[in-house]
C-alpha cells in the first residue's frame, strides 16, 4: 500500500516458470536498485518509480507510474514499455530485442534508446512528450522511431535503420544527424526546424512554422520510393548548404530560399522574396518562382540527352523583379519567363522561350553571341550581337546556333547571328535591320504612303519635312529646324547674290538625335 524500497531481485528460472518479477505500490512509490529477472518484469507505482538497472533477459519490462519514472539502464529480451500519466519521464540507457514505447505528460529525457529486432518485431522505437518536451542523445531503432514532442523536439543522432524517421513538435526540432532505410520527416507547427545531416532510403518531408536550416539533406532512394525532398517554411526561411535528391526536389518559403548545392530530378523552388542557388544539379526541369533570382544550373548528363524545361517568373505566377540565370544544358525549353530585368547565359546550341513577358531587359548571352532584348526604348545600345524590341514585352524566341527566330522588333544585328521575325503571318522573314535600313526604307518606294501619311513615320519626316515647317504646310523652307534657335549653315557657305545660282543647305532635324539626315542640292 505504501512504498515499495529493494535493493536487487533476481529470478533464473525453472522449468514451465521463466522468473518474471511483479512490483506494485498502490499509493506510493517503487524506489530499487538492481532487477534482474529471467523472464519478464512489470513495476507499478502510484507516484515515483525509480531505480539503477532493471533486466528481462528473455522477456520484456514494463514501468507505470503515476509520478516521475527515472531509471539509469534497462535491458530487455522483446520489448520495453515506459509510461508516466502526470510527470516526466528520464532514462539513461534502454537496450530491447523489441520496440520500445516511452510515453510521459511531462518531459523525457533519455541518453540511449537501442533496438535490435526480433522475430515478429522488427525493433521500432516510439517516444512521446504529451505537454512538455523531448531531449535526447542517440535513438538506434533497427526499425522505425517516431518522437512526438508537444514543445521543443531535441537530440543528437537518430537512426531507424529499416524504417521511417518521423519527428513532431509544436516548438523546435533540432537534430544533428537522421539516418532512415525508409522516408524522414520532421514537422514543427510552431516554431524552426534544423537539421545537421539527413540521410534516407525514400523520401524526406520537412515542415517548419518558421525556419528550416540544415547542413546536408540526401535522399538515395529504394526501389519503391525514388526520394523526393520536400521542404516548407510557411513563415520563415530555406537556408543550408547541401541537398542531394535522387528523385524531386520542392523548397518553398516565406522569405529567403539560399543554398550551396542543389540537386535533383525536378527542382521546383518558390518564395516571395529571393532564391539563391550557388550550384543546381538538375536533370529534367527547372521551376523558378521569386522576385529575385540568382542561380547557377548544369543538368546531369543522360543517353540520349532530354531537353531541361525551365519556368521562371515571380511568386505564384506574378512577374519577378530580377533574375541572373547561369544554365547549362544541351538543350532548354523555356514555358515560361516573366521577369522584369535578367541576365540569362546558356551554354547551349537550343534555347526556345515559348512565353515570354519582359517589360524591361533581358541581356542573353548564348554560344553564338549576346542578345539584348530591351522594351523600355527601341534605341539602339550597341554591345550586341542581336538587338531585339517589343512594345508590351510578349514575346516568343528560339535560338537554334547561330540562328535567331523571335516575333519581336529588331533594331540591330551583326554577322554573328542571322535573324528571323515570324510575326508577320505570312512566314518567317529574315535580314530585318532597323539600325541598317530604316534610311533605305525611308527613301525606298514603299517607304512612304502619300494616302496614308501618319502610317508612314520616319518616311514622312524625310520627304515632308516636321509639322508646320515644310510641304506639310503648302511651301518649303530652306531650313528646318525643331524648337528656337538659329539656322545651320555649314561650312559658312553665304546666300547666293539676287540674279545668280548657288546652292543652299537644307536641314532637317528629327526628333530622335540619331536619326539627322542632311539633304543638299540646288534651291
Amino acid at each position: 500500500a505504501g512504498n515499495t524500497t529493494f535493493g536487487t531481485l533476481t529470478t533464473t528460472g525453472i522449468t514451465g516458470d521463466v522468473g518474471d518479477v511483479t512490483v506494485t505500490s498502490d499509493t506510493a512509490a517503487i524506489l530499487g536498485t538492481t532487477l534482474a529477472a529471467n523472464g519478464s518484469a512489470v513495476l507499478t507505482a502510484a507516484t515515483t518509480n525509480s531505480g539503477t538497472t532493471s533486466t528481462a533477459t528473455n522477456g520484456s519490462l514494463t514501468f507505470l507510474a503515476g509520478g516521475l519514472i527515472d531509471w539509469a539502464t534497462l535491458n530487455a529480451g522483446t520489448t520495453i514499455s515506459v509510461r508516466s500519466t502526470a510527470d516526466a519521464v528520464n532514462i539513461g540507457t534502454a537496450t530491447s530485442g523489441g520496440s520500445q514505447t516511452i510515453r510521459a505528460a511531462q518531459d523525457v529525457t533519455f541518453g540511449t534508446l537501442t533496438t535490435s529486432g526480433i522475430t515478429g518485431d522488427v525493433g521500432d522505437v516510439t517516444v512521446t512528450s504529451d505537454t512538455a518536451a523531448i531531449q535526447g542523445t542517440t535513438v538506434a531503432a533497427n526499425g522505425s522511431a517516431t518522437l512526438t514532442a508537444a514543445t521543443n523536439n531535441i537530440g543528437d543522432t537518430l537512426t531507424a535503420t529499416t524504417g521511417d524517421a518521423i519527428l513532431r513538435a509544436g516548438g523546435l526540432i533540432r537534430w544533428n544527424t537522421v539516418n532512415a532505410g525508409g522516408t524522414i520527416s520532421a514537422v514543427s507547427t510552431g516554431d524552426s526546424v534544423r537539421l545537421g545531416t539527413t540521410l534516407s532510403g525514400g523520401s524526406q518531408f520537412v515542415q517548419a512554422f518558421n525556419d528550416i536550416i540544415f547542413d546536408r539533406l540526401e535522399a538515395a532512394g529504394t526501389a519503391t520510393d525514388r526520394g523526393n525532398i520536400v521542404l516548407r517554411a510557411i513563415n520563415g526561411r530555406v537556408q543550408g548548404t547541401q541537398i542531394l535528391a535522387r528523385g524531386d526536389v520542392g523548397l518553398a518559403a516565406r522569405t529567403d530560399i539560399a543554398m550551396d548545392l542543389l540537386q535533383g530530378d525536378s527542382v521546383s523552388l518558390s518564395t516571395p522574396q529571393d532564391i539563391s542557388i550557388g550550384l543546381l544539379n538538375v536533370f529534367r526541369s527547372i521551376t523558378l518562382a521569386a522576385d529575385t533570382m540568382n542561380v547557377v544550373a548544369v543538368q546531369l548528363p543522360s543517353t540520349p540527352p532530354v531537353p531541361l524545361t525551365v519556368s521562371v517568373t515571380g511568386f505564384n505566377g506574378a512577374v519577378a523583379t530580377f533574375a541572373n540565370l547561369n544554365i547549362d544544358p544541351p538543350m532548354i525549353l523555356m514555358n515560361q519567363y516573366q521577369v522584369v530585368d535578367s541576365i540569362l547565359v546558356v551554354d547551349t546550341p537550343r534555347l526556345i522561350i515559348v512565353s515570354g513577358y519582359v517589360p524591361g531587359q533581358l541581356a542573353l548571352y548564348t554560344p553564338a553571341g549576346y542578345i539584348l532584348l530591351d522594351n523600355r526604348t527601341p534605341a539602339p545600345v550597341g554591345n550586341s550581337n542581336l538587338q531585339l524590341y517589343q512594345p508590351g514585352g510578349v514575346f516568343s524566341m528560339s535560338q537554334i546556333g547561330a540562328t535567331n527566330f523571335s516575333n519581336t522588333q529588331v533594331v540591330w544585328y551583326d554577322q554573328s547571328i542571322a535573324s528571323v521575325i515570324t510575326n508577320y503571318g505570312g512566314g518567317d522573314f529574315g535580314g530585318t535591320s532597323f539600325v541598317r535600313n530604316s534610311l533605305g526604307d525611308m527613301r525606298g518606294s514603299g517607304g512612304f504612303d502619300p494616302a496614308n501619311m501618319q502610317w508612314s513615320g520616319l518616311a514622312t519626316f524625310y520627304l515632308l519635312g516636321l509639322p508646320g515647317l515644310g510641304f506639310r504646310d503648302g511651301f518649303p523652307r530652306l531650313i528646318e529646324v525643331l524648337g528656337d534657335g538659329p539656322a545651320v549653315n555649314l561650312k559658312g557657305l553665304e546666300s547666293r547674290a539676287p540674279g545668280k545660282r548657288g546652292k543652299k543647305l537644307r536641314a532637317t532635324v528629327l526628333p530622335d538625335p540619331g536619326a539627322l539626315r542632311l539633304a543638299l542640292g540646288p534651291q
